[in-house]
C-alpha cells in the first residue's frame, strides 16, 4: 500500500511510516502544496497511490464529487478526525498511531457498496 499524505497532514510522519513498511509521500514533496483536492486525487491515481490520508471533510459539492470519482477509480481516502477536547489530540504522534492502527483497512479492497448513497 502506498500512501499520499494531504497537505493538512504532518510531513514529519513519513519517515516513521516508511520505517513501519508503509511507503508514503507528502504532497509538498510533489510540489503540490495548495493544490485543489481534485488535482491531489488525480495525481494520486496517476502515480499509483493506494490511498490519500487527509483531515478534510469534503463538504463542498465539487470536492465531494471529486472524492467519489476517485474512490470509484480505486483510490481510498482515509480521513483522520481529531477533537480539541477529545482523548486523541491532533499531533504528529496521533496521526502516525491512527494510520498504523488502521493499516489493514487502508490496504483492503474498496467495497463500493459501502459508499454513502447520498454521494450518487
Amino acid at each position: 500500500m502506498h500512501l499520499l499524505l494531504d497537505e493538512n497532514m504532518s510531513p514529519w510522519i513519513v519517515p516513521d511510516l516508511e520505517a513501519a513498511g508503509i511507503p508514503a509521500l507528502h504532497v509538498q514533496n510533489l510540489s503540490m502544496k495548495g493544490s485543489p483536492d481534485p488535482h491531489v486525487f488525480d495525481t494520486a491515481l496517476r502515480l499509483g497511490y493506494d490511498a490519500v490520508v487527509t483531515k478534510d471533510h469534503y463538504r463542498q459539492p465539487e470536492e465531494r464529487l471529486a472524492a467519489l470519482r476517485a474512490m470509484l477509480e480505486g483510490l481510498r481516502i482515509f480521513r483522520l478526525t481529531f477533537s480539541a477536547t477529545g482523548p486523541i489530540r491532533d499531533a504528529d504522534e496521533s496521526q502516525l498511531r491512527l494510520i498504523l492502527a488502521h493499516r489493514e483497512e487502508l490496504g483492503a479492497p474498496l467495497n463500493r457498496a459501502l459508499l454513502p448513497a447520498s454521494w450518487f
